[in-house]
């Protein structure tokens, strides 16, 4: 079992820490409200693609390619989504509040739902569970086993890696406390997120 364990944790890890569009939020929120309030996005992204990779392990991706047509929506859905989530995070306020008077943002009130969403429709999300199942998961002499496996080790180390991103974004608060700064910082994250938007329209 240690020879299946350590090259799925070594695909997951890679597909779960590379930049991309829910690291991207982890980090703002991160950096706007300090990591224990970025934890809802953090286990909404990470349960969301556990999800993800239980619907790819059970054959979600031969339906996906017999309907071209729902798998296309699904991308301009997830892309659409994202784009909205960058127009926030570039919108949003900056203005220097003492840290017991910072309101809370629409984001952080749902911050476990946008998370899950954010995820659910995230292509790159999609397009790494499909590849992960087809590479562990067919052919498994205890498919239900090599199933659970990876999915547990999808939610764990998805927390761990995406937590990381929003780790990094909080120890960036007290440079962050320039409005200035902030806003700079904000307008950097929303570009990187529409940028990865684009580019994963591309590629594909």
């Amino acid at each position: 079992m240690l020879s299946v364990i350590l090259p799925m944790s070594a695909f997951l890890l890679v597909a779960a820490i590379t930049p991309g569009p829910v690291n991207i939020i982890a980090t703002s929120t991160g950096a706007a409200h300090g990591f224990r309030r970025a934890l809802p996005h953090v286990f909404g992204a990470s349960a969301s693609y556990c999800l993800i990779c239980l619907l790819a392990g059970t054959g979600l991706s031969g339906f996906l390619s017999g309907n071209p047509k729902i798998a296309q929506a699904m991308q301009l859905a997830g892309g659409a989504f994202l784009l909205y989530l960058a127009w926030r995070i570039a919108s949003a306020p900056v203005e220097a509040l003492p840290s017991d008077d910072k309101p809370t943002p629409p984001e952080l009130t749902q911050g476990f739902l946008n998370g899950f969403l954010a995820q659910g429709l995230n292509p790159k999300a999609w397009l790494a569970a499909l590849s992960g199942a087809g590479l562990f998961l067919a052919g498994s002499p205890q498919p239900f086993l090599s199933l659970m496996l990876y999915c547990g080790l999808a939610f764990t180390i998805c927390v761990g890696s995406i937590g990381t991103w929003a780790g990094l974004g909080s120890l960036l608060q007290a440079f962050l406390a320039r409005p200035k700064r902030a806003k700079f910082f904000n307008l950097i994250m929303a570009g990187l997120l529409a940028a990865c938007v684009i580019m994963m329209f591309f590629q594909g």
